[in-house]
């Protein structure tokens, strides 16, 4: 797949899966797909962890409000994303200051002792 069709790709799936909803009926407008085909492949284009879910959802149920509860879904795994990359970082610069404070401890000592070995020069 080339560079544009990559990028407009990542676009389209960037979006909020009621804003997908709204480009997949724009695309399908005037041909002959019903709702239960496009629900088919717009379950498909969900997350995993979203699909899981609303696959269960009633076909009863009106697209949109699939659409619509998928919408809550991906804000809670994107926020649920977001605070474990957030907790991540913070665990990386909590490691990385305490090596760092270890390696400058050492230093000094490294120097307390080189301090206390007999200087050969003269001067």
């Amino acid at each position: 797949m080339n560079q544009i069709y990559e990028s407009r790709v990542r676009r389209i799936f960037s979006r909020l899966s009621s804003e997908l909803l709204a480009h997949m009926r724009r695309e399908v407008e005037g041909r002959q797909i019903g709702d239960m085909e496009l629900r088919l492949v717009y379950s498909k284009c969900m997350p995993a962890k979203v699909r899981a879910h609303i696959e269960g959802f009633t076909f009863k149920a009106p697209l949109y409000e699939l659409a619509n509860f998928a919408d809550e879904m991906l804000r809670k795994l994107r926020a649920e994303e977001k605070a474990a990359r957030q907790s991540t970082r913070w665990e990386a610069i909590s490691v990385i200051n305490s090596t760092t404070t270890e390696i400058s401890e050492l230093v000094k000592k490294i120097c307390e002792l080189l301090n206390q070995l007999p200087c050969d020069r003269q001067l």
